[in-house]
């Protein structure tokens, strides 16, 4: 303790205990008494020390240096922040002499500080920092949590970014740029937050920023890294909040990325991009969750081009994704499947004889359900009424076979216009509203029901459409 008693500067005490900790030395200095008796020394110092610019910064990296080997007993290191700091006069943490290390450890203390009294410096120190990126990190998530949500705090830092014009060399400003992108991915990977309204709209604007400056010279690795780390924060978002992902919105990154880097570039991006299989995947999926809610839209179709080099290729794969969903309007499907455009040709024919067609469906399906019976009535109880009553014995037969012609020739007209039972009766069938009858007073809350009569549908030139939904019920 001797050292640190004869101590004559902050920096001399700083030193002395880095290699306190690097000797693993530190646990014996701060052991009883002596947590308390280095805190003292801190606190004289500052006071002596305080009309120095780097007093401050040289306080919060010792507080953090200790509050790191002192677990447990944070809250008497860092009761004496709110008197000796006051974040509004901090020098820039980069124009210190504090190393990478003493820079986080000066974060970490930053920390313990009202949020709207540190918000401004975090801000500015989260863009101006070169090369300490634990300290960037730690600060881009104080700056995440000085926020009520996470698309306020991305607007917050595109405005701080303003600083990244002022460096004149494309290339340098794109490196500072990556470490900026890579340190957000990085941070809002590690823990949730409330996204907010709009976080898609507060992304787009915050990679515009990173982006700024000619572009026409540079590394294209860097550009590519930068837009992945955008895609990566995009997707983060979906993950937090999965319904985004039908919103055209959350998605306007890709075409301002697009725009930025140019078609050319563009198209070696999509073949490079490490983030591309996985955002894909993730448009299809909202394209196809939309397309069971019977929905379209041209907007999200535009941004699924977007990510593919070719429509052709796009459509390839949006048909594989789909498959065999065969509870889709099949208008729907295949306006999702081919690039949003249906026939007018195909358009007529659902529209042409559905009328007639849903008619013989509704006939199929009676004289279906009919048929037991009357061959129950053929069978046994005809035989009976010979016995006893002759003349109505054969009026049951002969409407039986009466029955028999108007069956056939139901099942007939039901092969002309390629129709055909469901074959779904008695099955548990997840519950569809526009595929099923539902007999219930209310459809809230229900996931699986019971078929309990079949349905009927219509071959359209490949396509399968439901003219007679199955009736169902609630399981009980």
């Amino acid at each position: 303790m001797n050292e640190i008693g004869t101590a004559q500067s902050l920096v001399e005490l700083d030193n002395f205990l880095t290699q306190s900790m690097a000797k693993q030395q530190i646990q014996a200095l701060i052991k009883e008494d002596g947590l308390d008796l280095i805190l003292q020394k801190v606190e004289q110092l500052a006071k002596s020390e305080d009309e120095s610019a780097e007093s401050g910064l040289l306080v919060l990296a010792l507080l953090g240096r200790l509050s790191a080997v002192a677990r447990g007993r944070e809250s008497s290191i860092f009761k004496m922040l709110a008197s000796t700091i006051n974040a509004a006069t901090l020098p820039a943490l980069e124009s210190s002499t504090l190393d990478g290390d003493g820079k986080f450890y000066a974060a970490h203390s930053l920390s313990q500080l009202r949020a709207s009294d540190r918000a401004d410096y975090v801000l500015a120190e989260s863009v101006a920092l070169e090369t300490a990126e634990k300290a960037r990190r730690l600060l881009i998530e104080l700056v995440l949590h000085s926020y009520p949500t996470a698309a306020k705090a991305l607007t917050a830092h595109t405005a701080a970014l303003d600083n990244l014009v002022g460096i004149s060399n494309s290339d340098s400003r794109l490196r500072k740029a990556r470490r900026i992108s890579s340190g957000w991915v990085e941070v809002i990977r590690s823990r949730s937050f409330e996204l907010g309204e709009r976080p898609g709209e507060a992304l787009v604007k915050w990679i515009s920023a990173l982006l700024v400056g000619d572009l026409r010279e540079v590394e294209e690795s860097l550009l590519f890294n930068i837009v992945d780390d955008g895609v990566d924060i995009l997707l983060r978002i979906i993950e937090l909040r999965f319904s985004h992902a039908m919103l055209a919105e959350t998605y306007q990154l890709l075409p301002r990325a697009k725009a930025l880097l140019g078609r050319a570039r563009w198209i070696h991006y999509l073949s490079s991009s490490k983030m591309r299989p996985a955002l894909n995947m993730c448009l299809r999926e909202a394209a196809l969750v939309l397309a069971r809610q019977g929905k379209t839209d041209s907007t999200l179709l535009d941004l699924i081009h977007t990510m593919y080099q070719s429509k052709a290729q796009m459509l390839k794969e949006l048909t594989i994704h789909f498959g065999e969903a065969l509870e889709l309007d099949p208008d729907v499907r295949q306006w999702w499947i081919t690039g949003g455009s249906v026939s007018s040709s195909r358009r007529a024919v659902h529209k042409v004889g559905n009328n007639e067609d849903q008619m013989i469906g509704e006939l199929l399906i009676e004289v279906l359900n009919t048929e037991p019976s009357m061959q129950a009535l053929r069978r046994t109880v005809a035989p009976m009424l010979e016995i006893s009553d002759p003349v109505t014995a054969s009026n049951v037969i002969s409407a039986a076979a009466g029955y028999a012609e108007i069956a056939q020739t139901a099942l007939l007209l039901a092969r002309m216009r390629k129709l055909k039972k469901t074959e779904l009766k008695g099955m548990v069938v997840e519950f569809n509203p526009l595929q099923h009858e539902l007999l219930s007073s209310t459809s809230q809350g229900v996931r699986e029901v019971r078929v309990i009569r079949d349905g009927v549908q219509k071959d359209f030139g490949g396509s399968i459409k439901t003219l007679v939904k199955p009736r169902v019920e609630p399981l009980a």
